[in-house]
């Protein structure tokens, strides 16, 4: 088995509790792979440094976000609608300083994937356990990518029929989430940074 490293990035409510991400982490720690997860709490009414309606983050952050990310195969964002213009400008920065696979998930990507195309390299439309398994397995590969059954990318775009994509049936097959804080990153409000977690800023 190839071992991989994959950064998280999920804009998130203030709670930071983001189930999704957490599951996947926990999945991809177990075939072990290398996980790291950096959570970005704030709601769409903050971070409006630039004195528009376009929500991003300030320059000192997208900076520890690039540190943190550095030497991943694979970058991936989770996250909902509200925080798209956030999840593209933080797209462009890991595109514009490395050479990772970008791929979005999450309740925005998988209502609007064509959106996600624009962006990042591929849109993962279902369970993301099964999917960024073979993705990591097949990294290598780009034209075995096409095959992953739940993963859109810009040359297989064509969404597929519902009884084709993964479902995990054993939920027993499924570890706990991973709560952390090893590997795990947040934004800090009070001290303007991205930090690593500890079970203090947890709790808080």
């Amino acid at each position: 088995m190839t071992r991989r490293i994959i950064t998280f990035i999920t804009p998130t409510p203030p709670d930071i509790s983001a189930f999704g991400v957490r599951a996947l982490s926990a999945w991809l720690k177990q075939k072990e792979h290398t996980v790291r997860c950096i959570f970005l709490p704030g709601g769409i009414e903050q971070l409006t440094h630039s004195g528009t309606f376009q929500y991003e983050y300030p320059p000192d952050i997208v900076r520890d976000i690039l540190n943190i990310t550095g030497g991943s195969d694979v970058v991936a964002f989770s996250f909902l609608s509200q925080y798209r213009d956030r999840a593209v400008q933080l797209t462009r920065a890991v595109k514009d300083h490395g050479d990772a696979f970008v791929v979005w998930g999450g309740i925005h990507p998988e209502v609007d994937p064509a959106d996600g195309l624009n962006h990042a390299d591929a849109v993962c439309i279902c369970e993301g356990e099964p999917v960024l398994e073979q993705l990591l397995e097949t990294l290598d590969t780009p034209d075995a990518l096409s095959g992953i059954p739940g993963l859109l990318t810009r040359s297989s775009p064509e969404l597929p029929a519902p009884a084709a994509l993964p479902c995990i049936d054993d939920l027993d097959s499924l570890p706990w989430m991973d709560m952390g804080p090893d590997g795990h990153y947040v934004l800090d409000p009070p001290a303007g940074r991205i930090v690593p977690m500890t079970a203090e800023m947890l709790h808080r």
